[in-house]
């Protein structure tokens, strides 16, 4: 949700670009570009004009048909007229204004249609009146109107510019009873794309227009909101990195991917495919072999049976060195006696299912880096889990650690690497994921390096820390 002070720019587009279509009592500006189906519509935040969109049309791959408006009272659209303008709207209202307006161009169905915060609202409200008219649907940082649900709304909610000119004002709490009523469509082509975790912890405003939530919990509450549409949906969710609520103007080629992929899966009868790649919007880490990792002074390789005083070697130095790092302690791990060490080598080397590499040092005979993983079925603690889709299989991170002596020579990322190539050719999981605290900024360094981003935080009582949720995809 956004201000009038904080919103892409509404600015008209040149009148040569587009068409004035009445729809009953007022004109809405209609900018229609391209060819090739399905059709794309695109409807804009609260605030935002047709105008937000331009970055993204300009980055989409797959040759389409793209349809942009300006709501009422926005851009070069007329006012509502003056007995409309005090009445406020439900998002189903701004939908079915959508709808007369396709209908009035000629659009042809079904279209694939994408919305932005408010206009994510209107969208899912589309999908919900003229289920046939949808072939697929992107929702991008789709707002939350349970945030405004004990009444404190913002002064910026009754939109009316600098110039005086009236837009929609939304019924919230109405809307919101609305929101709750949808029907979820799964098998709908769906892609959600959230801004970063922490994007409102970096907001500027007043707190008491959220009824007094700190921006923490703001932030956990959105992003909470953007996984349950998600998982409803059974939708592909993308998060971004370091962009905020203003996607489509921060990030607009990480918008065109989703569309692209929506529009590929529609014209193929396929489901959606996000390349790794693109949706992180640099190159991952390389595939190399599991255990063909070599530097002068280490070698990486699996763990084996008779490695139980190896691991309890470096575990140890691991605790000490960084205990702060890990939720297990010195004490605990001391306590374990050398057939307690093998038996952790004999789960840690499941084939499928858990394993853990090591850096070796073949002069000295010892460990001087270890990471492992396992499968979400492997796990023994509640705690440990991941935020993916409903049905996805997904590998988690643990114990990650590189001896004093051996940083700065490219081993973690070796680790991780190795950790990668096992979740895409052994585990064949769809996601790889970790807990990480969020004091330790060199480890969430190496992570986000190697294309992990955070999707929540979890706090853990018996240790009094809070730990970071990261994933990245596995395609």
């Amino acid at each position: 949700m956004t201000s009038t002070r904080d919103a892409a720019d509404p600015s008209p587009i040149p009148s040569s670009d587009m068409k004035l279509v009445d729809i009953g009592g007022y004109r809405l500006a209609t900018y229609v570009a391209g060819e090739g189906n399905p059709p794309v519509v695109f409807i804009a935040e609260y605030t935002g004009a047709a105008a937000i969109w331009d970055g993204v049309c300009a980055a989409l791959q797959q040759p389409c048909m793209t349809v942009t408006y300006d709501r009422p009272g926005l851009g070069n659209s007329d006012d509502l007229p003056g007995d409309e303008r005090a009445r406020p709207r439900t998002w189903g209202q701004s939908a079915e204004e959508l709808h007369r307006l396709l209908a009035l161009l000629n659009v042809e169905s079904p279209r694939v249609v994408v919305g932005h915060s408010y206009g994510a609202l209107i969208a899912r409200a589309y999908v919900e009146q003229w289920p046939n008219d949808v072939a697929g649907l992107v929702l991008s940082e789709t707002s939350d109107p349970n945030l405004y649900e004990d009444g404190s709304f913002p002064d910026w909610m009754n939109y009316e510019d600098d110039n005086g000119r009236a837009g929609t004002r939304f019924d919230v709490l109405t809307g919101a009873k609305e929101n709750r009523s949808l029907h979820p469509r799964p098998d709908l082509p769906t892609v959600v794309v959230t801004g970063a975790v922490g994007r409102w912890e970096r907001a500027i405003g007043k707190l008491d227009e959220y009824g007094g939530k700190t921006w923490h919990e703001i932030d956990d509450l959105w992003q909470a909101n953007q996984h349950a549409i998600a998982q409803q949906t059974q939708a592909a969710q993308i998060i971004a990195h370091t962009a905020g609520h203003q996607l489509c103007v921060e990030a607009p080629a990480l918008i065109a991917r989703a569309v692209d992929a929506v529009v590929a899966a529609v014209r193929t009868g396929t489901d959606i495919h996000l390349d790794p790649d693109r949706r992180r919007g640099r190159r991952g880490p390389s595939r190399s072999p599991l255990v063909r990792g070599r530097d002068p002074m280490w070698t990486l390789r699996s763990a084996r049976a008779g490695d139980g005083p190896l691991l309890r070697d470096l575990r140890l130095r691991a605790l000490r060195d960084a205990g702060h790092a890990f939720l297990e302690t010195v004490d605990q791990a001391g306590r374990l006696d050398a057939a307690g060490w093998e038996a952790r080598i004999a789960r840690y080397t499941r084939p499928g299912r858990q394993v853990l590499v090591v850096a070796e040092d073949p002069h000295a005979g010892s460990w001087c880096g270890m990471a492992g993983a396992f499968v979400d079925s492997e796990r023994d603690n509640p705690e440990f889990d991941l935020p993916v889709h409903q049905g996805d299989r997904w590998a988690m991170m643990w114990g990650t650690y590189v001896a004093p002596a051996s940083r700065g020579k490219g081993m973690a990322d070796r680790l991780c690497e190795s950790l990668f190539t096992w979740a895409v050719e052994q585990a064949r999981v769809d996601w790889l994921g970790l807990h990480v605290r969020d004091s330790n900024s060199h480890a969430i360094q190496l992570y986000q390096r190697q294309g992990f981003h955070v999707v929540s935080r979890n706090f853990h009582p018996a240790l009094r820390v809070t730990s970071l949720v990261m994933v990245r995809p596995v395609m």
